[in-house]
């Protein structure tokens, strides 16, 4: 079984060429901008239930992700984790695990449907360890190089210390033609 990866969510996008929505997240705990993400495209009913749980916006009528939040306290369980466990032909796998007393409960699930319940009911995020390093990509982060020529920088530290000395020396005739 492979280690397990505790996981934030670090922004919801969109992807320019196809404009569907995609959850980004990176390891708990790491910096913004984060070096490695984990994309996770979405449907935009499942992004619009993401965003609506971490923003804590709630209707007037239940949607099916609070329905189900509320059928888990009438039985009495509990979600503990969620942990995307697998990634195969393009898709990532995920899991529920609940907790009814001391006995757990686990029950396959989309990412974002595990995703969206977990912002609702506050459970931690997982990713395993070999999964992460399958499907995380690098970011590039920006930064200006000695010139002031934007370039690519490989830390955010780097990032705000390059800003930080081109912002002390920035002209307003800098930005005219």
């Amino acid at each position: 079984m492979s280690t397990m990866l505790p996981l934030d969510i670090a922004s919801l996008a969109f992807d320019p060429s196809t404009q569907q929505p995609v959850l980004l997240l990176k390891l708990a705990g790491s910096p913004d901008p984060a070096e490695r993400l984990v994309p996770i495209a979405l449907g935009r009913p499942e992004a619009r239930a993401i965003i609506s749980a971490a923003h804590g916006i709630t209707f007037s009528r239940p949607t099916t992700h609070d329905l189900l939040v509320s059928t888990m306290q009438a039985a009495d369980l509990k979600l503990s984790r969620v942990e995307i466990g697998s990634f195969a032909h393009g898709t990532f796998l995920a899991t529920l695990d609940f907790l009814r007393g001391t006995r757990h409960i686990t029950v396959d699930a989309r990412p974002s449907d595990a995703i969206a319940l977990a912002l609702r009911t506050r459970a931690p995020l997982f990713i395993a360890d070999n999964v992460y390093q399958e499907t995380s990509v690098q970011t590039q982060i920006a930064s200006f190089d000695e010139e002031g020529n934007l370039g690519l920088a490989g830390s955010p530290k780097q990032l705000l210390d390059d800003f930080h000395e081109f912002i002390q020396h920035v002209e307003p005739d800098d930005f005219r033609k």
